[in-house]
C-alpha cells in the first residue's frame, strides 16, 4: 500500500506546487511610480536602461549590457517598455517586458525618443525627418509632422490630442505642438527650447532652454500655447531632462555639476530645495523619466511582423528589483515583477482545470503504482524541485 500511496502523494504534491505558475505566461506587471534611466559605459560602448523609484529604492538594471540602450518609457498600463536601441548598427523602436525580457522590434528602420499615448495603444517617436506614430502591436506606422532638419523628444498630452516636440535646423532649437492626429505644426518657443513635457494635468509644460540674458537657470515652464514662459528650476549647472512628478509638485531632471559629473536630482517646488536620486562623476546616469502606470493590463496581439523581427536580438535577463517607496507619495508596491499578472480571463477555470489535472494523475500514479514505488524506493532519492517562477 505504501508503494500506491508514495507515488501518487508525490504526483499531488509536484502539481500543487507548480500551480502558482498556471498563469506563468501572463505578462508581468510594474505598479505605481518609477523612473527609468540610462546608464553608460563609455568605455564598452554600451548603455543600459535602468528603473528606480522616485525615492531611492528598486533599482534595477533592465537590459544588463545587452545593446545600446537608451530613452525608455514605461506603458500606462505598466506591462512594457518602449526604448531605442541599436542592432546591427541601426537605431529603432523596441519593446520589452518590465522585467527587461522579451525584447521585440516595434518599428523598422531608424527610430528613437519613444513616448507612449495615454491609451497605452501607440508609441510616438522621433524618425528622419519627422515625428511618427505606431501602433502598440507594430501596426498603422504613419507621420505626424514632417519639418526640415532634426525633430525629437515627441510627447502626447494627457489628453491624448497634442504632440510636442522639438525642431532644430542648424543652430536654432525650438519647441512645437501639432495635432496627434496630424496636421500643421505650431511654434511655441522662438528663443530656444526642447526636451519638453506636459504636467500630468497638461495645464503647463516644462522645458530646457538657453537664455544667459534671463537668468540662473535652464528649465522652464509654459502654458501649452506658449505664452508665460518663465523660469522654474534656479540652478547655476546645465540641466536637461526635466520632468513632473504625478502631483507636479517637484521636478525630476539631470544636472551637469559644475565640478565634473551628473547627478539626477528631484527639486522641491515650493521650497526650492533638491534630493539627489543618483550620481556619478564620471556621468554614468543620464536622461531620466519619471513614469507612473495608471491603466488596467492591455492585451494586445502582436502582428506577425513584429514577432518575426522579435526574435533578433533574443532575451534579457534581470534580476527582481527590491520594493523601494516613495516617502513622500503613496503608492501600490510592485509586487508583481517576477511573478505572474492576475488572469483577464474567468478565474474559475484554473482551478477547475487543476483539480481535474490532479485527479488524472491520482488515477494514473495507482494504475502504475508498484513500479513507481519501487523506483522511489530502489533510489533513495527526492523527486527534482520544480523550476524556478
Amino acid at each position: 500500500m505504501k508503494r500506491l500511496i508514495a507515488p501518487a502523494a508525490g504526483l499531488v504534491i509536484a502539481v500543487l506546487a507548480i500551480a502558482p505558475s498556471v498563469n506563468a505566461g501572463e505578462v508581468p506587471r510594474l505598479e505605481g511610480q518609477w523612473i527609468l534611466l540610462v546608464s553608460q559605459d563609455f568605455g564598452a560602448e554600451i548603455s543600459d536602461l535602468h528603473r528606480i523609484r522616485p525615492g531611492g529604492g528598486g533599482l534595477s538594471d533592465l537590459t544588463q549590457g545587452a545593446g545600446r540602450d537608451t530613452i525608455g518609457a514605461i506603458s500606462p498600463d505598466g506591462t512594457a517598455i518602449a526604448f531605442s536601441t541599436t542592432v546591427d548598427g541601426i537605431t529603432g523602436i523596441w519593446l520589452m517586458d518590465v522585467d527587461g525580457g522579451n525584447r521585440r522590434a516595434l518599428t523598422e528602420g531608424y527610430g528613437a525618443d519613444p513616448a507612449w499615448t495615454p491609451d497605452g495603444l501607440a508609441v510616438v517617436y522621433s524618425s528622419f525627418g519627422g515625428i511618427r506614430v505606431v501602433g502598440r502591436n507594430g501596426a498603422d506606422d504613419r507621420v505626424i509632422v514632417e519639418l526640415e532638419g532634426a525633430n525629437r523628444n515627441p510627447v502626447v498630452s494627457p489628453d491624448g490630442t497634442t504632440v510636442t516636440f522639438d525642431n532644430q535646423v542648424e543652430s536654432t532649437r525650438d519647441v512645437f505642438s501639432v495635432p496627434l492626429a496630424g496636421g500643421e505644426a505650431t511654434p511655441l518657443t522662438t528663443e530656444g527650447g526642447f526636451e519638453a513635457r506636459w504636467s500630468p494635468d497638461g495645464s503647463r509644460i516644462v522645458f530646457v532652454t538657453f537664455r544667459p540674458h534671463e537668468g540662473d537657470g535652464n528649465i522652464w515652464v509654459m502654458n501649452p500655447d506658449g505664452s508665460a514662459q518663465a523660469n522654474l528650476v534656479t540652478s547655476p549647472n546645465n540641466d536637461f531632462r526635466p520632468s513632473w512628478s504625478p502631483d507636479a509638485t517637484r521636478v525630476l531632471y539631470e544636472s551637469v555639476l559644475a565640478e565634473g559629473g551628473i547627478a539626477i536630482l528631484i527639486r522641491d517646488l515650493a521650497t526650492g530645495t533638491d534630493t539627489e536620486l543618483l550620481a556619478d562623476p564620471e556621468g554614468r546616469w543620464r536622461d531620466p523619466v519619471w513614469n507612473v502606470v495608471t491603466l488596467d493590463p492591455i492585451e494586445v496581439t502582436p502582428t506577425t511582423t513584429t514577432e518575426a523581427t522579435s526574435a533578433t536580438e533574443g532575451t534579457s535577463t534581470t534580476e527582481s528589483p527590491s520594493t523601494g517607496t516613495d516617502s513622500s507619495t503613496t503608492e501600490v508596491p510592485a509586487t508583481t515583477v517576477g511573478e505572474a499578472a492576475p488572469p483577464s480571463g474567468n478565474s474559475s477555470d484554473s482551478p477547475l482545470l487543476l483539480v481535474l489535472v490532479v485527479g488524472m494523475l491520482v488515477i494514473l500514479a495507482f494504475g502504475g503504482g508498484i513500479l513507481l514505488g519501487r523506483n522511489l524506493d530502489s533510489s533513495g532519492r527526492e523527486p527534482p524541485p520544480p523550476p524556478p517562477v
